[in-house]
């Protein structure tokens, strides 16, 4: 089982008056990073840090950061996509797994979750959909298909959707259907 450490970005500490940050310190005291879940939304403001956690790290997943600005904050998607999309092209590294997609169609709606999502697609081939049970089994039975030997993600954000027993069936009915296919 790998579990991803996240919320490394912009921590730092004071160490004999020197302020490191956290990331810096475990790796000087021979800490191993192994796997690394890190946020564009915090690292843009810290890319000397999130290239160091990258650089020190075995694999590391990139979520998109949308769901900060999911309740109350105003942002341009498509700006802030295309700016997601640059990072990419320009960090990408071997040990990064994936990137994960905007998927904020509570916000948005679904089609434009896709427009962001093809923004993000021009950019790596390692973007992650994350499938929401709002969508419906047949659109899960979709990116399963269509992404078939990558990583797709099911998102569970609190109070928007369904409960855990439900994700596991649906899950358990895609693969069954996948398996017969």
């Amino acid at each position: 089982m790998k579990i991803f450490a996240s919320a490394l970005e912009g921590v730092s500490i004071n160490h004999n008056g020197k302020k490191l940050y956290l990331s810096q310190y475990l790796v000087e005291h021979k800490v191993n990073l192994q796997w690394n879940l890190l946020s564009y939304y915090y690292l843009r403001n810290h890319l000397d840090n999130a290239t160091f956690i990258m650089d020190n790290s075995r694999e590391v997943l990139i979520d998109s950061g949308a769901h900060s600005f999911q309740f109350g904050k105003k942002v341009n998607w498509v700006d802030y996509t295309k700016q997601y999309a640059e990072f990419i092209s320009k960090y990408d590294k071997l040990n990064i797994v994936g990137y994960f997609e905007m998927d904020i169609e509570n916000v948005v709606g679904y089609d434009k979750v896709l427009e962001l999502r093809s923004i993000l697609k021009s950019a790596s081939s390692k973007i992650i959909p994350v499938w929401h049970p709002l969508r419906g089994i047949q659109e899960h039975e979709k990116m399963c298909s269509e992404y078939r030997g990558k990583v797709i993600a099911i998102g569970g954000f609190r109070n928007t959707d369904s409960n855990a027993k439900g994700v596991i069936q649906y899950c358990k009915r895609s693969l069954q259907r996948l398996a017969n296919s």
